[in-house]
Formats: C-alpha cells, structure tokens, sequence
C-alpha cells in the first residue's frame, strides 16, 4: 500500500506546488499592475494632465483619453515613458479638434525720416501692399518707401477692431503728417 501513495503523495505534492506558484503569480501580477497604475496616475497629475486615463494590463500601460493639443498628447506619452519602459506604452490618445483660427490682426507701421518712410506690418491682401506703397509715395513727391509689409487672405480687424475696409484713407493721412523731428 505503500507503494500506492507514493505516487499519489508525489502527484498531490506537485499539484499544491503547481498551485502555490499560480497563486504567487498573480498576486506580484496584481501588485506591479497596482503599483504602475498608482506611479503613472500620480505622474499624470503632477504634469497636469487629467484628462489622461490609464489602464494596464500586465507590464502593457494603455492610456486613452482626448488631449487638448498635440503637445499635451506627446507630454503625456514622454512623462508616462519616464515612469516605465516607453515599449510598453500603448497610446489610445487623441487630440481635440482645433478650435477656429483666430483672425490676424492688422496693422500699419510708419516710420518716417526726413524723405524716407518704411511701411512695417500685416494688411489685408484686399487691400494690397503695392496700393499702400503708393498711396504713401504719391501723398509727397521725392519720399522713398521702404516696403516691408505682409499681407494675408484671412478677415482679421485692425488695432481698434474695425474691418479692413476702413484702411482706405488711413497711409495718405500718415503720411501728410507734419514730420515732428527730433
């Protein structure tokens, strides 16, 4: 009969064995999965960022969530990688639609020297930089224009909030414009 539980006992012996390991495995499982979720939230926070979510699976850290910009999206996926292998890093991530482009705002600068002006900043393409440039050179004979203006396609509004098309008389008025000197 001895001979008959032997093998039994030694079965039964590898079957608790087997167990035990299967039992410590998941609980270290649990553990690190515990531990990184708690390490990356905490490092989320600390950047500000929560609108991050994170979820992981064994050594795999998923995050979702919608980032403001794609800038907050790739602080998210660095700070997470400086916390654990950035191989593991699953990123679910995605960004916002832009909001709408704010218009431009336009301006003219004139800066004026004895005979010269020079014409700096951004008008309305509608407007046209060479229109400007010659309604300033043709408001006094013998002045040199320096022309170092943009333009853009966009609607924008100028300093004071009015539309381009109150641009018509603004560059003869400065330039009839007693120069004050120094």
């Amino acid at each position: 009969m001895n001979n008959k539980l032997s093998p039994l006992i030694a079965w039964l012996a590898v079957l608790i064995a087997a167990a035990l390991c299967l039992g410590v495995a998941i609980v270290v499982t649990l553990r690190i999965e515990d531990r990184t979720l708690k390490a990356v939230i905490l490092a989320m926070r600390e950047e500000g960022l929560d609108w991050v979510d994170v979820r992981v699976d064994g050594l795999r850290v998923l995050l979702s969530g919608t980032a403001p910009d794609e800038a907050a999206r790739f602080r998210a996926l660095v700070r997470t990688g400086a916390v654990v292998d950035a191989n593991r890093v699953i990123d679910g991530l995605g960004v916002a639609a832009p909001a709408a482009i704010t218009p431009p705002r336009f301006v003219l600068n004139m800066w004026r020297d004895d005979d010269d002006i020079s014409l700096t900043g951004l008008i309305p393409e509608a407007v046209g930089k060479a229109a400007v440039v010659d309604r300033v050179a043709g408001s006094h004979e013998g002045i040199t224009v320096a022309d170092m203006l943009g333009h853009s396609q966009l609607s924008g509004t100028g300093r004071l909030g009015r539309r381009h098309d109150v641009w018509s008389a603004g560059p003869e008025h400065a330039a009839a414009r007693p120069y004050p000197g120094l």
